[in-house]
């Protein structure tokens, strides 16, 4: 590449600087961090950020440095220096690794033993499957690396299950934890009002580390998160579900130069095909480590029930926006329209199921106007177990009252409240009523809700639809790959009618599962009389 000017590339620990950078000096680069925004009708930067009045562009530091390099044909500078950081924290380990996973995870991201070249890294990922234990590998490493630690949430509700782990796992009082929530605690460690020497671990989420860096919710300033951070002095920052967030992700790294940061998640991809090939580019030469065993770590096996609601096709359209199908007013047809007849039979048969095997069971729906559908029909004609259901979701803003609903029996929520990041102990079953999505990596999370063996993820899949079709296609793979097993069966069939040379619907396999449920349930309602 032949420029008329001189740019300089800058290498930081999180972060690239291209130092005289101009608008279209490479459209390569920035067509690799840029996305196609539908509601904008245009591109727009992602993992990219540009300094016009000072000519400096930043990138991410992870990506392909070499192809840079040879883009501008000049020697990267690297730079060595980074946020200063207290070092030698004693913090005592009360547990060890339990089994070689882990183990190995642990030497990784230490850089010990086979993996001791990823010590000279300054980013590292950590792919462990959901319930291997990547929160217990990540405060044993920071204990060994006696770092004080950041731990940066993509929910503020997680962050006292980081708490509550960093007190099980280690000797850190509570008093050396210290979390961030809201402007005033930020206020009192730039005032000098917090004693940071006497602090182990501090607790954030980004929607609080965003809010600090947004001037009265419109214009960013990130480089007061600088100044945030070196009033911290922690030298491990540690992103939690890093395929979340993905914005305040990058835009944390261009403006902290830690001195190692972590990137967890059993999911390293972006459910946008758009988004995950720049998430890609992003973390292309970031070492990562995936344990995930397929002999022997599969533990739920997948059940995929497809029915049709033989919707017309007004529906259809119906159940469109201008981007094509719409999960939103699909919830509402299902619940509240011709399609509520099907979801109806399909419950009775599902709760005669979860009452049978006594099975505690999380179950998806798309919407809280289609869950709360759901809930009142449950409610109605199971009334003994109306304290066994919860409804967990946003509108239950009470923290101690939504925590509860996971120790319910059958819990209904939303693949966003209840996809990623949380603990449902003993549950056995994962249920998608009427929530269709396509989403691979949404799909691996919520196949890993369930923990133990011998449990089940079920798909309910409206075949009426060939939107519901296609994100029940394009997942497979997925659960080829992570379950025990991969099961398909059908409460409806076509029939060919020879009188009439045509196809009918026949739902008599439906009907009598659904009539054979409601004689199950009259009879125990009757014992119970």
């Amino acid at each position: 590449m032949f420029l008329s000017h001189n740019v300089s590339i800058e290498v930081y620990n999180t972060c690239i600087q291209l130092i005289g950078y101009e608008v279209n000096d490479c459209p390569e680069v920035q067509e690799m961090f840029s996305v196609f925004d539908k509601t904008l009708n245009q591109y727009t930067n992602k993992a990219m950020w540009y300094d016009a009045k000072n000519k400096i562009l930043t990138l991410p530091r992870s990506m392909d440095i070499t192809w840079l390099a040879n883009k501008f044909n000049v020697v990267p500078n690297f730079h060595t220096s980074w946020d200063p950081y207290d070092a030698g924290l004693q913090i005592n380990l009360k547990y060890q690794p339990r089994n070689e996973t882990q183990l190995k995870a642990i030497k990784f991201i230490l850089g010990k033993d086979e993996y001791a070249d990823t010590a000279r890294f300054t980013q590292l990922g950590v792919n462990l499957n959901t319930g291997a234990g990547k929160t217990f590998v990540t405060i044993f490493s920071s204990a060994y690396l006696g770092m004080r630690s950041i731990m940066i949430t993509s929910s503020t509700g997680w962050i006292e299950q980081w708490k509550d782990r960093i007190l099980e796992y280690t000797d850190t009082k509570p008093s050396e934890i210290y979390i961030i929530t809201g402007r005033t605690s930020i206020a009192m460690i730039l005032n000098g009002m917090v004693d940071i020497s006497k602090i182990k671990y501090f607790l954030a989420s980004h929607q609080t580390i965003h809010a600090y860096a947004t001037e009265n919710g419109k214009s960013e300033d990130w480089t007061k998160i600088t100044e945030l951070f070196k009033k911290l002095r922690v030298g491990l920052k540690i992103y939690d579900e890093a395929h979340l967030l993905f914005d305040d992700i990058w835009k944390t790294d261009f403006y902290t130069n830690t001195r190692k940061t972590l990137y967890l998640t059993a999911t390293p991809a972006r459910s946008d095909r758009g988004e995950d090939a720049v998430y890609q580019e992003t973390f292309r030469c970031m070492p990562k480590i995936d344990l995930f065993n397929e002999e022997t770590d599969p533990h739920t096996r997948y059940v995929s029930v497809l029915f049709n609601s033989h919707p017309t096709p007004g529906q259809q359209r119906w159940c469109t926006n201008r981007y094509g199908f719409d999960r939103n007013k699909y919830c509402s047809f299902i619940t509240t329209k011709q399609g509520k007849d099907y979801l109806f039979k399909i419950v009775t048969i599902l709760m005669e199921i979860i009452i049978s095997t006594n099975s505690k069971t999380l179950i998806y729906i798309g919407t809280n106007a289609a869950i709360k559908i759901v809930y009142d029909y449950i409610v109605a004609n199971y009334p003994y177990m109306s304290n066994n259901i919860g409804i967990y979701t946003s509108i239950e803003k009470n923290k101690f009252i939504k925590e509860q609903q996971l120790d319910k029996m059958i819990i209904l929520s939303t693949t966003k409240s209840c996809g990623a990041a949380i603990d449902i102990k003993g549950l056995k079953m994962t249920v998608v009523l009427a929530e269709p999505f396509k989403s691979k990596v949404l799909a691996r999370q919520s196949l890993g809700r369930t923990r133990d063996s011998d449990t089940t993820y079920m798909e309910f899949v409206d075949i009426g639809f060939d939107a519901c079709k296609g994100c029940y296609e394009s997942k497979k793979s997925i659960f080829e790959k992570y379950a025990t097993s991969v099961e398909e069966t059908y409460f409806s069939k076509f029939v060919w009618d020879d009188d009439n040379r045509k196809y009918i619907i026949d739902d008599s396999v439906l009907e009598e599962n659904y009539q054979s449920a409601l004689q199950t349930k009259n009879e125990r309602e009757s014992r119970m009389r």
